[in-house]
Order: structure tokens, then sequence, then C-alpha cells
């Protein structure tokens, strides 16, 4: 008797705790989600302003040798910024549009995130203008990436050349 008594403690405290960690992460989420509704308009406008330093200012300097390594530097910063605002975009685009079990799907059991939960969502309830502009986000953040490596990389080959 006492045995099976210590086994159904055992149970019930399992289960304690994996419902304990349920909640912890749906506050996890809801947190995240309420921070993103607050950082999103000024990480936008950021997020422009690092696009079109990149277009005018970086992309230029990455044209002379001595600038190179500056604008490098400067573009994989702005590859960070784009991805913020992609990844805030994309968690509040999946929040809204198929909820908080969407986002926990896309954030800890498929471990891909909620950036391809969110592009499928707009795809298939047909919004097209969210779609395309998260899809734009997203060149922009692996585009500006792969060029700050790129660019970096060449600056240090001719480095090592002279």
């Amino acid at each position: 008797m006492k045995e099976a008594l210590k086994n159904i403690g055992s149970i019930a405290l399992g289960i304690a705790i994996f419902v304990g960690l349920i909640v912890l992460a749906v506050f996890f989420i809801k947190g995240g989600v309420w921070l993103s509704e607050r950082l999103l308009p000024i990480l936008s406008v950021v997020s422009g302003f690092a696009f079109l330093a990149c277009l005018f200012v970086l992309v230029p300097l990455a044209v002379f040798h001595p600038t190179r390594g500056f604008a490098g530097v400067g573009l994989f910063i702005a590859s960070y910024i784009f991805g913020a605002s992609a990844w805030m975009t994309g968690l509040l685009l999946t929040y809204t549009l198929w909820g908080l079990v969407a986002v926990f799907v896309g954030l800890f059991l498929f471990g891909v995130g909620v950036i391809p939960l969110a592009l499928l969502a707009t795809l298939f309830k047909g919004l097209w203008s969210p779609f395309f502009g998260l899809l734009l986000m997203v060149v922009a953040t692996y585009g500006s990436r792969f060029m700050a490596t790129y660019v970096i990389q060449k600056y240090e080959d001719t480095n090592l050349a002279a």
C-alpha cells in the first residue's frame, strides 16, 4: 500500500511539473508577443534606415578596398536588424492568424521558428502583402549576411596577399 502511494505521488509530481512547464511556455510566448507589439514599430523604422544605409552607404563603400572592412561589418550588423524585425513580424503574424498553439509548435517542436509558419499562415489566408513583406525581410536578412561575409572575405584575402 505504501509503495502504491509513492507511485501515485511520483506520477502526480510529474504531471504537476509538466503542467508547470506548459504554463511557463505560454507566459513566455505571451510575453514575447507583448514585447514584439511594442518594439516592432520602432524596429521597423530602424530597419528602414538600415536598409537605406546598406543601399546608399555600405554597398558603395564595399567597392573600395580601404573601406571594405567597415562596409562588411555594417552589412553584418544590418542583417541582425533585419532578422530581428522579420522574427518579430513572424511571431505576431503566426500568433494573430493561427494562435498560441501554432507559435508553440513553431518555437518548440519544429525548431525552425515562427517565420516559416507565418509565411504559411499568410499564404493560406491569402494575405499577399504581409507574405511578400515578410519574404522580403528574410531575403534582406540573408542577402546582407551573405554579402557581408563575401565583402569581409575579399577584404581579408586582399590584406593577406599584400
